[in-house]
């Protein structure tokens, strides 16, 4: 079995986790795997893994904590960007 065949099978076992969480595969035309998160709230791609192959995949380490992780991530980031924005405007209305 070829490895792109067994990223292709690899896949198909975790096809329930795909359908019900925001992760995806994909592969480039220049043959690239890759296993992204969309976060549909703030309507953008917030992380791109590669990677080459099934073993690869399976083991970016455990899937599903990093479908967590990511959101987290970007919790913190949403939360720092708003801390952010608050001093901007005091220093906006400074000058």
């Amino acid at each position: 079995m070829t490895e792109e065949q067994k990223i292709r099978q690899t896949i198909e076992q975790y096809s329930s986790y795909f359908e019900h969480s925001d992760a995806d595969v994909g592969h480039t035309q220049k043959g690239v795997w890759f296993f992204y998160e969309y976060d549909k709230e703030h309507d953008y791609y917030n992380s791109f893994i590669r990677f080459e192959t099934a073993k690869e995949l399976e083991h970016l380490k455990n899937m599903e904590t990093l479908n967590g992780e990511c959101r987290k991530w970007a919790e913190r980031l949403d939360v720092i960007y708003g801390s952010f924005s608050g001093v901007l405007e005091r220093l906006q209305d400074k000058n």
